[in-house]
């Protein structure tokens, strides 16, 4: 006996606050144990539902319930849902919804303009660029201008149709004194002999070239001159029927 006093006297239970024993948890006479443990379950399934509403997940507004994307009624009290036009989390009336990638607008793509190939921003063209392009121009324009001096220019400032002809495209200029082949008359129209010197002087030959002209006869036959500098040929014949005939030619 001593010994079961003494091992008795070893046992401990459970203390309150102030290091009393703490009673026994009483039940109410309504109370049952088995209602004790349904309000328990209870309390597990609130809990249960607080936490899950945390999930990105619709739920009915009235059970709780989750409830399919787009459900017209809830598949567990049969309440009808109405779904917002902007679904959001949380809820019936506030639902997530999940946007694929097919349903993503496509972002449009940056143009050639606004980024290069390696993603920088198109360098603007340097200086010696721009200036080795105005140079480009100048030279195709220069090439494509007439070569040599402006015979028509000079044609229309010095002669008379009645005696001058210049080309179609400028590349020769024709004067005769006697245009009409008058016999024994080769000076018939004497302004024909002035526009040749003043063209002389335009084109800035030498005045030894005038000299050769008056000195020039039928028995001389047809004579020419070449003046590179001034990018011009000169050919001349006299005859006392034909008068003096002079062709400018572009070199």
């Amino acid at each position: 006996m001593n010994d079961l006093e003494n091992r008795s006297a070893e046992l401990s239970f459970p203390s309150g606050v102030d290091g009393s024993l703490s009673p026994p948890t009483e039940h109410s006479e309504d109370q049952r144990p088995e209602d004790a443990l349904e309000v328990s379950d209870s309390q597990g399934d609130q809990n249960n539902i607080a936490a899950s509403e945390n999930l990105n997940v619709p739920r009915c507004p009235a059970c709780r319930a989750e409830v399919p994307l787009g459900a017209t009624a809830c598949p567990a009290c049969g309440c009808g849902l109405e779904w917002p036009e902007e679904v959001q989390p949380q809820g019936a009336e506030c639902v997530s919804q999940d946007v694929s990638e097919d349903q993503k607008e496509p972002t449009p793509p940056e143009s050639a303009e606004e980024r290069s190939p390696s993603g920088k921003l198109p360098v603007p063209p340097r200086p010696f660029l721009i200036a080795a392009a105005a140079l480009a121009v100048a030279l195709a324009v220069l090439l494509l201008l007439p070569k040599g001096p402006d015979l028509e220019g000079l044609y229309k400032e010095y002669c008379r149709p009645i005696w001058a002809q210049v080309g179609a495209d400028g590349s020769y200029l024709f004067l005769d004194t006697n245009p009409l082949d008058e016999d024994d008359n080769g000076n018939a129209y004497p302004d024909a002999m002035d526009a040749m010197q003043e063209i002389n002087d335009a084109l800035g030959l030498p005045d030894s070239l005038m000299n050769d002209f008056a000195r020039t006869t039928g028995a001389d036959g047809k004579r020419s001159e070449e003046f590179e500098k001034q990018g011009v040929s000169v050919t001349w014949s006299y005859h006392p029927d034909h008068g003096l005939e002079v062709t400018y030619k572009r070199l």
